[in-house]
């Protein structure tokens, strides 16, 4: 096994560097020195061959022509025609760039990069030994603090318990996996989550009451329409007003359906019309029944065929006498089948 010890540190190339006596298994010794920069030095400056002299003195060239040209609206065509040629050579001059640079400065960057990719390899490959078995002891410290969470939670909850809607609120914060947390504060911090929560779970059970309460006024009301709307965070007071406005329409509509049935009974016995499998006859009027427009040229005749149940002939002589009220006759023409 390899044993080093660290000897006079001194400068070279810019960078702090030690000796190191380094002993391999075999008691050969090896000289290394600790690097702690890294430097680069270059030979040469790096410089660049180009043309951009020769172009300046073209475009110098070309500009010049435009220097006594009026720029203004009055000159829109050639402005548009000037701008058009500077543009074609803006673009030019940018994709030459462009191509300098990838040739005589990418490919340097490139190659660094690439030489200094395995000293990265050689550092992570101790390092992520390390952080494996880190992360490992990392994981069973947060399994404590979940642990005592829990106990924490068990015990805040063990004479009023909160139902799983308002357990999923609970949060584990982030505080309470830091390092440095006093687990004191970790304790507090949840009781006072826990009794908020539970505060939240009895105020809605309360007010869960209260609407099942004013449902129970009309079974044609559907509660569980209302109790989403508490679960959706509506507010109680909404939700019972709506529920009251629902009770006065269910009432309004019961009193319409029964206005329309005595009305239809005091017809039926106010104009006594008859039905039975013989009778074909129903012009007999009430008094007060006004058929001034029972003329020829004023009315049509129209032949429906009416299928019933054979235990319905009460219902039909009603159906005719409401009929006979609208001024409209009927007859049978010919008998049940």
């Amino acid at each position: 096994m390899a044993k080093e010890k660290a000897a006079s540190a001194k400068k070279s190339n810019g960078a702090v560097v030690s000796d190191i006596r380094v002993t391999d298994s075999k008691g050969n010794q090896l000289d290394v020195q600790e690097v702690t920069d890294l430097v680069i030095t270059s030979e040469k400056p790096a410089k660049v061959k180009s043309n951009v002299e020769q172009m300046r003195l073209y475009l110098e060239f070309v500009t010049n022509k435009y220097s006594k040209m009026q720029f203004t609206t009055a000159n829109l065509p050639e402005v548009t025609k000037t701008k058009a040629a500077m543009r074609s050579l803006r673009v030019a001059v940018e994709k030459s760039e462009k191509e300098v640079k990838n040739v005589f400065f990418d490919a340097p960057k490139k190659a660094f990069i690439a030489d200094v990719a395995p000293l990265y390899s050689l550092i992570a490959n101790i390092e992520n030994k390390c952080d494996d078995v880190l992360e490992q002891e990392d994981q069973k410290r947060i399994d404590g603090i979940n642990k005592a969470i829990d106990a924490y939670i068990e015990e805040f909850t063990a004479e009023d318990s909160l139902g799983q809607l308002y357990m999923d609120k609970f949060e584990r914060k982030k505080m309470y996996y830091n390092k440095t947390q006093d687990e004191t504060d970790t304790r507090n911090d949840i009781q006072a989550q826990i009794i908020a929560l539970q505060k939240m779970q009895k105020a809605y059970e309360k007010s869960k009451a209260a609407i099942q309460k004013a449902c129970a006024k009309n079974k044609l009301i559907n509660e569980l329409t209302y109790i989403k709307m508490l679960n959706d965070d509506e507010d109680l007071a909404t939700i019972l007003e709506a529920i009251e406005e629902e009770l006065e329409r269910l009432e309004n509509v019961k009193q319409v359906q029964q206005s329309n049935a005595e009305t239809s009974a005091t017809q039926g016995q106010e104009y006594a019309v008859q039905y039975t499998e013989d009778d074909t006859d129903y012009t007999e009027a009430a008094e007060g029944v006004d058929f001034t427009s029972d003329l020829p040229e004023r009315t049509k005749t129209v032949l429906v065929e009416i299928t019933y149940p054979a235990d319905a002939s009460k219902a039909l002589s009603e159906l005719f006498a409401m009929l006979w009220t609208k001024g409209i006759k009927s007859k049978i023409v010919s008998g049940g089948e």
